[in-house]
């Protein structure tokens, strides 16, 4: 269970399609999804929706490789979609949850 293997699994899943609400290669991810997704496949549990992420993953001051950044998308263009997205940082040295850097 490394960042690494985290970033690796990102990589390898570039070119599916966007869906919402999806969460395998066989359907296609949206933003969530595909962290859920990579994650479980790096060995790390995190909950299913980017709204859930947000709550209850550490929050760090700095993020590094591997940490989610979220965003809030207000009016969300998908009527009903969840209004916080998240994404992970490109690839450099760092780890997933530095205690030094939570707040």
């Amino acid at each position: 269970m490394t960042t690494e293997a985290f970033i690796d699994a990102l990589e390898g899943e570039l070119g599916e399609p966007y869906v919402f609400g999806g969460d395998s290669p066989a359907e296609g991810f949206d933003c969530s999804g595909l962290v859920y997704y990579c994650a479980g496949l790096a060995g790390y549990f995190v909950p299913r929706t980017s709204e859930e992420q947000w709550a209850e993953l550490p929050h760090v001051v700095s993020p590094l490789p591997g940490d989610l950044i979220f965003f809030d998308v207000r009016p969300h263009p998908i009527p009903g979609g969840q209004r916080r997205g998240a994404l992970s940082q490109p690839r450099i040295p760092g780890g997933l949850h530095d205690p030094d850097r939570l707040h």
